[in-house]
């Protein structure tokens, strides 16, 4: 048959086969996403309250001495925010890496189609490691508020 006579009735098993497996895989990645988060956070929250226990005696002759809530918090905040952006540049430094010498594979992957990962990652690493950040400084900053909540009783 001519490609413009193509009949897709005889493969409608496979493509419901393969929608089928894309709704897996997405649900699965979600999962995972969502369970890789959740360890993140607790990392964050166990690194956080061994800093506060660590500095403990000083935090408590801070309160004695009048300092606020606020000032007590603050660099345990600013320390998840700073990690979170060394993490996303350690990242996206082997993201790029990776995708740049994987390169010739991926394109014989997606053949025909002009489409270059590497590209695609060269064009949008910024939005998508602002992103990133976004999302890695507010889950840092929820679990440092968490840990020090949790611990300070503040």
């Amino acid at each position: 048959k001519a490609a413009q006579e193509v009949d897709y009735q005889d493969r409608v098993g496979i493509i419901d086969k393969l929608k089928n497996l894309n709704a897996r895989v997405q649900l699965l990645g979600l999962v995972l996403t969502i369970f890789f988060a959740l360890i993140a956070a607790l990392t964050v929250v166990n690194t956080i309250r061994l800093g506060i226990h660590s500095h403990r005696d000083e935090i408590g002759i801070m309160k004695l001495v009048g300092a606020t809530n606020g000032f007590i918090r603050a660099p345990y905040l600013l320390e998840g925010v700073f990690y979170a952006f060394v993490s996303i540049v350690i990242s996206w430094i082997v993201m790029i890496a990776v995708a740049k010498g994987l390169s010739p594979q991926l394109s014989a992957f997606f053949d025909g189609t002009g489409f270059s990962v590497y590209e695609f990652l060269r064009l949008n690493s910024p939005a998508l490691a602002l992103g990133e950040f976004i999302l890695f400084a507010v889950l840092n900053t929820l679990a440092s508020a968490v840990a020090l909540r949790k611990y300070l009783h503040v």
